[in-house]
């Protein structure tokens, strides 16, 4: 029995000895390594550099590019505005063409043009055009990502100009269409303005 005992015994210690030879050798080669990284292999360590380096600018690229789609999405607030101003805008074209359209086809046998249409027709020639100029501007300025506020009265004032400008024209009031048309061209102006100011801050 006492033979039994003293062989499990000489069995567990050469066990732990072999374990702690183990453990130590593994903790050089770890520090072995890191040595190597820091002093004495400058190339790999450089290496790991430049790959931790281009880690961080493809995550900078990629967190931009997620910036700048957002920017075009009915979550941003900006956006959502410059969409429901240029919606009403384009309803009240279709509303003209329709009124016009209507006008000429319950009367067509009229032999002198009916006034009404002409100047209902010379006030969607005018949106298109100012409409057009709008919607251009606006788009590239809701990509330089403005403030809500400025954003939301550009957008609210040149819907109401343009409403009031459609009906200065059918009701043939020459000082409001002026005045009207001059304010849609400041603030055309005002958005193209900054979307340069941006454009040169970026490049």
């Amino acid at each position: 029995m006492e033979k039994l005992v003293e062989t499990v015994n000489a069995g567990l210690d050469k066990t732990v000895e072999t374990v702690n030879a183990g453990l130590d050798k593994g903790a050089k080669a770890i520090g072995s390594v890191i040595d190597d990284f820091q002093y004495g292999q400058p190339q790999e360590a450089q290496l790991g550099n430049q790959l931790v380096d281009r880690l961080n600018q493809g995550l900078a690229n990629f967190t931009r590019q997620q910036t700048y789609t957002s920017l075009l999405t009915l979550q941003n607030p900006v956006f959502r505005e410059f969409t429901l101003c240029s919606s009403l805008l384009a309803l009240k074209m279709v509303g003209l063409s329709a009124v016009a359209t209507y006008r000429e086809e319950v009367q067509p046998d009229r032999r002198v043009l009916d006034t009404l249409v002409d100047r209902v027709r010379s006030a969607l020639k005018t949106d298109v055009e100012n409409n057009l100029v709008f919607c251009m501007l606006g788009l590239a300025y809701v990509s330089t990502n403005p403030d809500l506020v400025e954003a939301t009265n550009l957008f609210r004032l040149v819907t109401f100009l343009s409403l009031t400008h459609s009906g200065a024209w059918v009701g043939r009031d020459k000082v409001a269409r002026k005045i009207c048309w001059l304010g849609r061209l400041g603030v055309n102006l005002y958005m193209g303005s900054r979307v340069l100011q941006n454009l040169c801050e970026v490049l």
